[in-house]
């Protein structure tokens, strides 16, 4: 004889309620996880972005750096040694238009060839380094060459070549009668806002320009 299992009202409705709870529960943990994807996701993108504005930041001063220890390892020797005269300083890093800046007197050649190491022979010339931030475009922070001065005091008569972008400091020091140069560049992706952030990260690089017994000030 056939028995079938008979239930209460009250069994079957504890029975739905049960069922429900573990859907919730279900639904609840699933969320956890799919929160914790999605956090992990988007902190791994904002790292990428990060890691790559750093990179470009350090591609432009990098290249800036290279450019100037190339350039200004060529100036002109001691004048108290080579060809004494007190106006005659190789190097000059007093600002330009209020704006931080380097000046050398290059030892060169009119053919191309290597200097002689005397002042004011053919081919010597002065070049310059110039930072330049009077406007609100980050592209506009920038550090500025010269390769062909007609002085070197405000640099004039030049056709300026930008070197590096989105500069936020240019630091050139030096110690007096010494025959070398620190520079220290900053670059941040928006050089325009105060402080640097991890959307906004900031490098800087330092080096030191060697050069043949100048005398700076």
């Amino acid at each position: 004889m056939k028995q079938y299992n008979h239930i209460t009202i009250e069994q079957y409705n504890h029975r739905r309620g049960v069922t429900l709870l573990e859907l919730i529960t279900t639904i609840a943990l699933l969320s956890i996880v799919v929160l914790a994807v999605s956090n992990l996701d988007l902190f791994s993108h904002s790292r990428v972005i990060t890691s790559d504005r750093r990179a470009k930041l350090q591609n432009e001063i990098s290249y800036a750096l290279e450019h100037m220890t190339k350039e200004i390892s060529r100036a002109v020797g001691n004048r108290a040694i080579v060809y004494p005269n007190p106006n005659h300083n190789p190097i000059n890093n007093d600002a330009m238009s209020g704006d931080p800046a380097i000046r050398a007197y290059i030892d060169s050649n009119a053919t191309g060839g290597p200097g002689d190491g005397r002042w004011g022979t053919d081919g010597d010339h002065w070049i310059a380094y110039w930072f330049h931030n009077d406007t609100t475009n980050p592209e506009d922070y920038h550090i500025l060459y010269c390769a062909n001065c007609t002085d070197g005091s405000v640099c004039s008569g030049c056709s300026w070549e930008i070197i590096g972008r989105r500069i936020k400091e240019f630091a050139p020091t030096d110690n007096n009668q010494a025959n070398y140069m620190n520079v220290s560049i900053t670059a941040r992706w928006q050089p325009v806002e105060e402080n640097a952030t991890v959307d906004n990260p900031e490098v800087t690089l330092r080096t030191r320009i060697k050069m043949p017994s100048v005398t700076t000030h």
